[in-house]
């Protein structure tokens, strides 16, 4: 199957339990007129705002460089296709002929597509606080939020 980011609402950050996500496996195809089934997609939930970009890596170095943007998820259930999962077997019946009328061979499954990707979260502050130096502003955000300022 697929791997598909999904844009929503009620994540709040980029917290994964792996980093390496695969799309459930295709079935190969099989006698009595059956081909593969496709496996099932691997959605994966990402706050709005979340940019996606398209890691390279040098071959002889191994470092990193980013492509621009190939995806800027901003609306809630938004989504996008971040690999394409692989093509289910043919089935025996593919290979009927005139001559062989029960083929005993099916075709295995392809393998998907495999990407590195790099997952930006763009954050947007609701309300701003500017002063002056020692104007209290850290203690004034310690009274009306639960937020821990360092002070001093």
């Amino acid at each position: 199957g697929d791997v598909i980011l999904q844009a929503c609402s009620h994540q709040q950050a980029l917290k994964f339990e792996s980093f390496h996500h695969m799309g459930k496996k295709g079935e190969n195809g099989k006698s009595n007129n059956k081909r593969g089934r496709k496996g099932a997609d691997y959605v994966i939930k990402v706050p709005i705002g979340t940019v996606v970009k398209r890691v390279h890596r040098d071959e002889e170095t191994r470092e990193r460089s980013f492509s621009d943007v190939i995806a800027d998820l901003t609306e809630e259930s938004q989504r996008f296709c971040a690999a394409k999962g692989g093509k289910g077997g043919q089935g025996n019946v593919s290979f009927k002929t005139k001559w062989q009328r029960r083929p005993e061979i099916r075709e295995l499954g392809k393998d998907g597509e495999s990407t590195e990707l790099f997952l930006e979260l763009k954050a947007i502050a609701d309300v701003g606080l500017v002063g002056f130096p020692n104007a209290g502003k850290s203690s004034f955000l310690r009274r009306v939020s639960r937020a821990r300022p360092k002070v001093g």
